[in-house]
């Protein structure tokens, strides 16, 4: 079968790397190195046999996008993230914005 411009072709690798976007002369504080230690977990775990199998095993063609989120939902919700918080943003304009993922340590971490 021949592949067009508009086929596309998503891969899974086995590896998930955190990358870092930090203000240029951010001071560092115990809930900056908190979030640093809590996103090197996420990313470990991430990239764990157990959790990467189970996201290939729902990654694959017309599957729903749903099935991935249920075990990165597991994942977090052990790290203890809360799924799609409300209220968060009540004193903002739009006050129905919900992170996907958010946990109250360290001043809050979406």
């Amino acid at each position: 079968m021949a592949l067009d411009s508009r086929d596309r072709i998503f891969l899974m690798t086995s590896d998930v790397e955190v990358v870092s976007f930090e203000r240029t002369g951010i001071i560092v504080s115990p809930e900056l190195e908190g979030v640093r230690l809590l996103a090197r977990e996420v990313e470990r775990q991430l990239n764990s046999d157990p959790i990467n199998k189970n996201i290939k095993d729902a990654h694959v063609f017309n599957a729903s996008s749903q099935k991935v989120q249920v075990v990165i939902e597991e994942m977090l919700c052990s790290l203890g993230f809360e799924s799609e918080k409300k209220g968060l943003f009540d004193h903002y304009k739009v006050k129905a914005l919900r992170p996907d993922y958010y946990k109250k340590e360290f001043g809050g971490v979406i």
